[in-house]
């Protein structure tokens, strides 16, 4: 009865600090607002439709794990664009 309900669902302290970067999104709201937003989103993320898309996601990953293996340095100073550039590949289907 509890996982069920809305009115149990608190965000902990730490959600605080981002709320004003995110605004009252899906992770931020609790609530019925949190689960209307949730029952837009969920259709979207349904296997049979995410099924499509699994052929893309498995060849961006090669190409992550190959750039990452052809990296010369034994650190990659800039994780950020390297995550940032195979996750818009995967996302819109870019082989660069």
């Amino acid at each position: 009865k509890i996982l069920h309900s809305t009115k149990h669902i608190v965000k902990g302290f730490n959600y605080k600090l981002l709320k004003p970067w995110l605004g009252e999104g899906l992770l931020i709201s609790k609530g019925m607002k949190w689960q209307n937003r949730r029952k837009i989103l969920t259709p979207a993320f349904h296997f049979s439709i995410l099924k499509q898309f699994v052929e893309i996601l498995i060849e961006e990953g090669n190409r992550a794990a190959k750039s990452f293996k052809n990296t010369e340095e034994s650190v990659i100073d800039d994780l950020l664009h390297f995550t940032s550039h195979h996750t818009l590949n995967a996302i819109c289907g870019i082989y660069i």
